[in-house]
């Protein structure tokens, strides 16, 4: 039995070892969503603006699309 385990256990470690970047990517995004959908069912359809500039962010998102992640703001750069 506890042969049967550590032969378990050690196919896991390596599988985990071996994990390529953009898996763990998945996994983390997937993880945060359903934490965050656990929290508030409505964030899927409803923007979630933290920010006090957050309807300036969305607004310059629809209209300007990739390149507002480039335009300055109130004198800084709006990018995570």
């Amino acid at each position: 039995m506890k042969l049967k385990f550590s032969n378990k256990v050690r196919r896991i470690v390596n599988y985990v070892e071996n994990i390529k970047e953009w898996q763990w990517l998945l996994i983390t995004f997937i993880i945060c969503l359903v934490c965050m959908i656990s929290i508030s069912v409505e964030i899927l359809w409803e923007p979630l603006l933290e920010a006090e500039d957050g309807t300036e962010f969305l607004k310059d998102a629809l209209f300007e699309g990739r390149n507002s992640l480039f335009k300055t703001f109130a004198g800084y750069l709006g990018v995570l």
